[in-house]
């Protein structure tokens, strides 16, 4: 069968693997686990040691709910096992996260009781902004767009006219964002490297100035339609150019579960 973890250098997470596919699949037994997975025979039990040394909390709380059969499938499994592979932010990400919680903290002290506590509905109303920018969208345009979003994510509650206000003030900074010419483009041109200037646009359209955003080598392989071998070398030039900053970077492999992390600068 194929497995994520086992074949991989993370030894707790094929521990957590191994003990979830006998449990879900093998009835807890570890003579049927051991028929399923026969190149694992001779190493799952050099893996316990190594876990119970080494495990943090969470990799313990998931064992004990493969463990106590709280897991019904593998699917199950992965995505639990997908949120212990997030990195933990160091370095510029650990910084720009830091940042993000200063700049909220001025906003509700600034804004008052017109300060909207709904991330949501903020995260939406980004998304939202791309849309409008797109179709050339008049204040009117922004203003229906913003109601509606209000009614998605508010419970009906709806906005006193002060939060909307902000609302669709929001929406427009977005906009002016994703709008905003640089010179910097002036030198990715220059380089007339087609692949290195497909991938800005890509991220331009995709992504507005300032926001941060996972990407994989494969999913930049999507972007931009170029090969893998060249990802690496593009996202270094944008990065040097002034054109993106890696807060963070990640791990290679496609089970790794670790995208490295950028910020769109211009």
């Amino acid at each position: 069968m194929e497995t994520r973890f086992l074949q991989q250098d993370n030894k707790l997470m094929a521990h957590l693997e191994w003990q979830a596919i006998r449990f879900i699949l093998c009835d807890g037994e570890i003579s049927k686990t051991n028929s399923l997975l026969p190149k694992y025979e001779s190493k799952w039990a050099y893996w316990i040691d190594l876990f119970n040394g080494k495990a943090s909390q969470a990799h313990k709380d998931l064992h004990a709910r493969i463990v106590r059969r709280e897991l019904f499938s593998l699917d199950e499994f992965y995505a639990e096992a997908n949120k212990l592979l997030k990195p933990t932010p160091r370095g510029r990400q650990s910084k720009h996260l830091k940042k993000r919680t200063a700049q909220k903290s001025y906003q509700q002290d600034e804004l008052g009781e017109n300060f909207i506590d709904n991330n949501n509905l903020i995260s939406a109303a980004k998304i939202e902004a791309k849309v409008l920018c797109d179709t050339n969208a008049s204040f009117d345009d922004i203003r229906i767009q913003a109601a509606n979003l209000v009614s998605l994510h508010t419970d009906n509650e709806g906005l006193p006219d002060g939060q909307m206000a902000v609302l669709i003030d929001l929406i427009q900074r977005q906009i002016d964002k994703h709008m905003r010419p640089d010179n910097i483009e002036a030198k990715i041109i220059d380089t007339d490297n087609k692949n290195l200037w497909f991938m800005w646009g890509k991220i331009k359209r995709t992504f507005p100035l300032g926001d941060t955003f996972p990407l994989t080598t494969e999913e930049a392989r999507k972007l931009c339609g170029c090969s893998k071998t060249s990802i690496a070398p593009i996202m270094k030039k944008l990065e040097k150019l002034g054109a993106i900053t890696r807060t963070q970077k990640g791990a290679r492999g496609a089970n790794s579960g670790r995208a490295a992390i950028y910020r769109r600068e211009i």
